[in-house]
């Protein structure tokens, strides 16, 4: 048995259309109850059977529990076929970043856009503590910023896409273990979106800029929050603190969704971050670094460290917004003169929050800002 979600919809009368085969072959559309009709069909043999079910990648908690006759399809289904595994591809690194770099492009979007049609875009990210400005999101194809407008504004409403059904379907067929095949390619479909004519992907955004009017942007609260997490191994009294960073709050339910995964049982503190205190902060690192590697070195006669490596999580900039030279004025300003700094924006960082023994517990974060002395 299969059953394929798909974002596609049919007629209203949900009449059975002909399709050719060599054998028998029925197509029925299941009835609801009441007013009730989901767009939900089964398409059957003798050999096999296959339920086709249209739906949408957003939700709000009242749409659940699903109706009995879709969760008896997917009950009755050996395997789930979706558009793509969206749970499997937000956990993907590696793809998110080959998604950044199919959409760079060599001219800044300012340049491609009116002044009013730039203005709007740009007062819409900053509202969103987004500095559209800014080196590391000013070059992208125009379709990148139409998915990110999209996906903001979508925010901004009571809909959500954690509330999808396929996100739904697809939480409970891995619980049950149930294969999860691809409709589509993502690759594919990401780079034929990249590829579009750039006059096509213009009028995309233009028309997402449309939509930004009507909806009050909330979605500071992505930004505002980043999670701190401490935790303890069973037997272990010693709390190795992580940092998370908040994706998404939902007001009603109290659920949230980090950026990486939190562990179960975890000991959880939710703490208020602005451009300031990620600027104070940084500040106190680069002062505490720099006494220890004046320490270390007046240990060891005749040692002197060479080279610093920064990896500041890119979110941070989101977190700076109009101070985001900040880091880099102190790095410069802060650490000795005689030393080499390189430094990247990341997608996480891997660092040491506790040494006992002289032995550092390593732990991948969020948000942070990390230092590295050779």
């Amino acid at each position: 048995m299969l059953l394929v979600i798909t974002g596609c919809s049919s007629d209203d009368s949900g009449k059975s259309r002909s399709t050719k085969s060599n054998k028998k072959q029925t197509k029925t559309h299941l009835e609801g109850y009441g007013e009730y009709k989901p767009q939900l069909w089964v398409i059957e043999n003798d050999s096999n059977k296959i339920y086709l079910f249209g739906s949408i990648h957003i939700g709000i908690k009242e749409m659940y529990p699903l109706p009995d006759v879709i969760m008896n399809a997917f009950k009755d289904s050996s395997v789930l076929a979706v558009e793509n595994d969206v749970i499997k591809l937000e956990s993907d690194l590696g793809y998110i970043d080959d998604i950044y770099q199919l959409c760079l492009s060599d001219d800044p979007i300012k340049d491609k856009l009116n002044e009013d049609e730039f203005n709007t875009l740009k007062n819409f990210f900053s509202k969103n503590r987004i500095d559209i400005e800014d080196a590391s999101l000013s070059s992208y194809a125009p379709v990148f910023y139409k998915m990110l407008v999209e996906q903001l504004a979508i925010g901004a409403t009571k809909y959500d896409y954690q509330k999808g059904v396929d996100r739904h379907l697809l939480r409970a067929a891995k619980d049950m273990k149930m294969e999860v095949k691809d409709i589509e390619d993502p690759y594919y479909t990401s780079t034929r979106l990249s590829q579009l004519p750039e006059e096509t992907q213009l009028y995309l955004l233009r028309e997402a800029l449309k939509v930004i009017s009507e909806a009050e942007s909330e979605t500071d609260k992505l930004f505002n929050y980043q999670f701190f997490v401490e935790y303890r191994n069973r037997g272990d009294d010693d709390a190795i603190p992580v940092s998370r960073a908040l994706k998404n709050y939902d007001k009603e339910t109290g659920e949230i969704m980090c950026f990486a995964n939190v562990p179960q049982n975890s000991y959880i503190g939710l703490r208020y971050c602005d451009g300031k205190d990620v600027a104070a902060t940084t500040g106190n690192g680069l002062k505490e670094i720099t006494e220890k590697l004046t320490n270390a070195m007046s240990a060891k006669e005749g040692y002197e460290y060479s080279t610093v490596l920064v990896a500041s999580c890119s979110l941070r900039s989101v977190f700076l917004a109009d101070l985001k030279d900040t880091e880099g004025v102190l790095v410069k300003e802060m650490l000795p003169s005689n030393l080499v700094v390189s430094g990247i924006y990341g997608f996480g960082e891997i660092a040491p929050t506790s040494v006992a023994n002289g032995r550092a517990v390593n732990r991948f974060h969020n948000a942070t800002f990390t230092l590295c002395a050779l």
